[in-house]
């Protein structure tokens, strides 16, 4: 297939697309919509619901709003590195380390079902350990010899995460 030609496709598919954006003012309006279009049948990708289920519980925004601000910083931290890497890569090989091997399909189901019970409290300590993960989680696919202060003996470490071979299995 020519460069010309899927550039074609492209624009063919760019045109017969269409956007819907909805506003609201309200987090909790917006968090009803997102799951009335669940509920509809629009495939909607797992780490959104999943993020519309925690931001739905954990809508307090005062003092702060503890999960917008959990989000934006694993956010930033999987953006922070050479390689940026997606937020539902990221949770999907999270989730596979630490409670099973899920389709992407179903891993919004298993998320309901073993992250309980649904209550602000479960939800802020889900965020905490995804945060602290996403560190680590960047300390292997992204490495720096600052990420090991530098030491000598984990050197080797550093030149095996680095290859681009293993970016995605190297332990």
């Amino acid at each position: 297939v020519s460069y010309e030609e899927i550039l074609k496709a492209l624009r063919d598919q760019i045109l017969q697309s269409t956007v819907v954006i909805i506003t609201s003012g309200e987090r909790k309006e917006a968090n009803a919509i997102f799951a009335i279009l669940n509920a509809k049948g629009k495939h909607l990708a797992s780490i959104d619901l999943i993020k519309n289920q925690i931001f739905s519980i954990c809508d307090t925004t005062e003092p702060a709003d503890y999960a917008e601000i959990k989000w934006n910083s694993i956010r930033n931290t999987l953006f922070s590195g050479n390689e940026t890497i997606g937020m539902g890569s990221f949770f999907r090989h999270y989730w596979i380390s630490k409670y099973s091997a899920s389709s992407e399909k179903k891993l919004y189901d298993k998320f309901i079902k073993i992250i309980r019970p649904a209550n602000e409290d479960t939800y802020k300590r889900f965020l905490d350990d995804l945060d602290k993960n996403s560190k680590y989680y960047m300390r292997i696919i992204n490495p720096s010899r600052n990420d090991y202060n530098n030491r000598k003996e984990y050197f080797w470490l550093f030149q095996y995460c680095s290859n681009k071979n293993c970016t995605y299995g190297c332990f």
